[in-house]
């Protein structure tokens, strides 16, 4: 809380249309955001106010008298980290309905107006569909807590991607979720993007500037929060305790928003294009080891096959180079081996062993130079005890803020 020497220097500044921090009654503080590699989180910065955004998958049945559609929920709170340093000499109970207004908020500015296509959730008519949940989180608050938890919540569902699912008749069920490691995601359908902004009014109503901060808040007469899009449309409006507004201010902030809005949707996309690239390196770096296993020491051919020197590792090739004397590969009796257990067969290192079971010497080399192959997951539907199939699938971030 601001004391009244700082509220007086607030309020003589803005008056002269100059605010503490340097910037114009309607400019917003520097707008960042981060994204996890998982596509599952988003972690927005409006200067030092900071909010966090995950989504949670389920696949379950649908909500009655809607059996084509989706849903998707909204929940804020606070880190419990965080909780004693926000908010040390405030009421609980309060806290607590302040958050629960903040969701209220940002629901009415997805859910309410349609921003996110709820059939695209639906995986079959009636009987499975995805349900989503946002958790919002706030890890600090330096004022304009609507507006950042907006711009997390907005982008976290622009970067995520829901498991894609396939129709298979031959597994209980008759689903199959695949993780995202094995098929691409599927993002979730946009039809416009909301942006929350907020607008405080000094000086009963003469002064009115954006992106309030902590200062600015403690020092307001009242708070208006719009939710707009750039193309113009107005999506929520939320009036706050305070100093009531003209129709006139209204008007002007919801202009002053639809142009902060196309900014900040400027910032995001940039944002995403950036994320997207360090995307797709991080999945050629990833599936860049999941080539064949490299076979050292043999060949299609049925005589002794050479080594291939400059595949091994490097310090053994050191080794091998500083003998001074040529390596040879003994494989003379291994091809006997080869032609008469094998049935004139090629014998590669995941049969020598089966073939050769008294030779561990090419047992030993194989388990240090065959890179080994990638396992891979299958999510098919389950069985509980009462007989019922059940198919769910939960995707959550490893980084969740305590």
């Amino acid at each position: 809380m601001a004391n009244n020497l700082e509220k007086e220097f607030v309020l003589e500044g803005l008056k002269l249309r100059h605010r503490i921090d340097g910037r114009g009654l309607f400019a917003c503080r520097p707008l960042e955001f981060e994204f996890g590699t998982k596509d599952a989180y988003c972690i927005a910065r409006l200067g030092g106010s900071v909010a966090y955004a995950s989504v949670i998958a389920e696949l379950d049945q649908p909500m009655g008298g809607r059996p084509s559609e989706g849903t998707i929920k909204f929940n804020v709170d606070i880190a419990r980290a965080q909780y004693s340093t926000l908010f040390k000499n405030k009421d609980p109970v309060r806290v607590n309905h302040y958050m629960i207004e903040l969701g209220r908020f940002i629901e009415r500015s997805f859910r309410e107006s349609k921003a996110i296509d709820l059939e695209s959730l639906c995986v079959q008519a009636g009987r499975r569909v995805w349900h989503l949940q946002v958790d919002l989180k706030i890890l600090n608050d330096d004022g304009n807590i609507p507006d950042v938890l907006g711009y997390a919540a907005l982008g976290v569902l622009r970067v995520y991607r829901r498991p894609d699912v396939s129709i298979d008749s031959s597994v209980p069920g008759g689903l199959v979720v695949h993780s995202l490691d094995d098929r691409e995601g599927v993002p979730l359908t946009l039809h416009h993007f909301p942006v929350c902004l907020t607008f405080a009014s000094f000086d009963e109503g003469d002064v009115i500037v954006v992106d309030p901060s902590s200062l600015e808040e403690s020092t307001c007469d009242g708070r208006l929060t719009i939710s707009v899009t750039p193309q113009g449309e107005l999506c929520a409006v939320q009036k706050a305790q305070g100093y009531g507004m003209s129709q006139t201010d209204v008007m002007q902030c919801i202009q002053a928003g639809i142009e902060l809005a196309e900014s900040s949707c400027r910032v995001l996309e940039k944002a995403l294009k950036a994320h997207a690239v360090a995307r797709v390196a991080s999945r050629v770096r990833r599936t860049a080891g999941q080539d064949s296993p490299k076979r050292v020491g043999f060949s299609s051919g049925r005589g002794p096959a050479p080594m291939n020197v400059e595949s091994l590792d490097p310090s053994v090739r050191d080794a091998m180079h500083a003998a001074d004397e040529p390596i040879e590969d003994d494989d003379d009796d291994d091809d006997d081996n080869e032609q008469d257990d094998a049935g004139g067969q090629r014998i590669t290192m995941d049969t020598a062993e089966a073939v050769c079971p008294g030779d561990d010497s090419h047992a030993d080399e194989s388990k240090e130079q065959v890179v080994d192959e990638p396992r891979q997951r299958k999510y098919t539907s389950i069985t509980n005890s009462s007989g019922k199939n059940v198919d769910i699938y939960k995707e959550t971030s490893d980084m969740v803020p305590e």
